[in-house]
């Protein structure tokens, strides 16, 4: 994918998550969330993030090195915290033009 085809299905990612997420804005106290990539020191914030899901079992910590090299691991941070309360790993575009995404995951105090 060219770098704006990949913000595009970045994009499409998040409005998939939109519905999950709509009250993160009034959590946070009205601010505006930020959509940024993940970075390695994000670990312990997503290990916290994905504790709850699947029995504590969560593959995401697991591949989130190579999700990050590979550039294409995003996260809904809070901007004065810069925690994440949203996850998204952008697989990129199948041959029939289907938009493919993974490691979706939402903070529960968000959802």
């Amino acid at each position: 994918l060219a770098p704006a085809g990949g913000l595009a299905l970045a994009l499409a990612g998040w409005a998939a998550l939109a519905w999950r997420a709509r009250h993160v804005a009034k959590r946070a106290r009205a601010r505006r969330a930020r959509l940024r990539k993940v970075a390695h020191g994000d670990y312990d914030a997503i290990v916290e993030l994905t504790r709850s899901v699947y029995g504590g079992n969560d593959y995401v910590a697991d591949r989130m090195a190579d999700w990050i090299q590979a550039g294409r691991f995003w996260a809904l941070v809070d901007p004065v915290t810069d925690v994440p309360l949203a996850l998204v790993n952008i697989l990129g575009q199948s041959e029939f033009g289907v938009g493919l995404i993974e490691g979706l995951r939402t903070h529960p105090d968000f959802t």
